[in-house]
């Protein structure tokens, strides 16, 4: 954003703004998608466009500040039409997600089918502004994104609880300046959603409100303390468990190591089996 907008960015700032925030109720509200999305206004961009690394775009002309818009451009940045992962998903048109074909025949009846080609996907695609006929249209889109995305990255919920530590008796917690630290199980900052990811190995994301537990700068160093951030698909980003039930281990896929309890902090750590009970964590589900 510019520090001293003219007038065209100021208007083009408001409508963006708006634009934005009912794109992401949508999504936020009938999916459990995530995704840190930088927003610009970009006279030169003649419509709207975004990638999966997590930039959106919107050009000058003021018809593609819309919700509709928004929300297509949102399922570029989670990877619909952005990635070789989505574009291996189709064969003769036809997207071959189980999961993605079987909502759109919930949605639309027995014979509908999903298809689309390198960039785009239909229905519910939102390729267009007539395509927006009513409410539902976009809350048919922000489910057919996540079970594609699902389909594609294979997604999917894993459990909702809390992460503590066998050390301390703490929980993971985010703070009201989105620092990661432990904190008392009972304080409402400690409630994790897990989603699993992949299947070779399987991974999982610990996502607390709208962050992630997140290792600063994709740093693959010993002793670098854990922190939260937006989603964004990084391996920095995701963890192997290693063990079950009462005892599990958390291996950070891109480093390597562990997330370790060091006070009220995390901080990854090669394991130890000098104080591996620092190491050590528990899953405790919540319905």
């Amino acid at each position: 954003m510019s520090s001293n907008p003219t007038e065209d960015e100021r208007d083009a700032y408001i409508r963006i703004t708006m634009t934005m925030r009912s794109a992401i109720y949508f999504y936020n509200k009938y999916t459990n998608l995530s995704k840190f999305i930088n927003v610009y206004y970009s006279p030169g961009v003649p419509t709207a466009e975004a990638s999966s690394n997590g930039d959106l775009r919107f050009g000058k002309d003021r018809s593609y500040m819309f919700v509709g818009t928004a929300m297509h451009e949102m399922a570029h940045t989670m990877g619909m039409g952005t990635t070789s992962e989505y574009r291996a998903m189709f064969r003769d048109g036809v997207f071959q997600g189980q999961k993605a074909q079987a909502l759109l025949r919930e949605i639309d009846g027995p014979n509908a089918v999903l298809k689309g080609d390198s960039q785009h996907f239909w229905p519910y695609g939102l390729n267009y502004s007539s395509e927006v006929k009513s409410a539902q249209d976009l809350i048919n889109h922000a489910r057919i994104v996540e079970a594609m995305y699902q389909d594609i990255f294979k997604e999917a919920f894993y459990k909702q609880g809390r992460v503590k530590s066998a050390s301390s008796g703490k929980c993971m917690g985010i703070t009201s300046s989105n620092t990661l630290e432990l904190m008392d199980c009972t304080n409402e900052a400690t409630l994790v959603k897990i989603f699993s990811m992949g299947d070779n190995p399987v991974t999982y994301r610990i996502q607390l409100g709208t962050r992630v537990v997140d290792i600063p700068n994709e740093s693959t160093a010993a002793g670098i303390k854990a922190s939260t951030y937006g989603f964004n698909g990084g391996a920095h980003q995701k963890y192997v468990f290693e063990g079950s039930g009462n005892s599990i281990l958390l291996r950070n896929y891109k480093s390597g190591h562990y997330l370790q309890a060091v006070g009220n902090d995390i901080i990854q750590n090669p394991l130890s089996s000098y104080n591996r009970n620092s190491f050590t964590w528990q899953i405790i589900e919540e319905k």
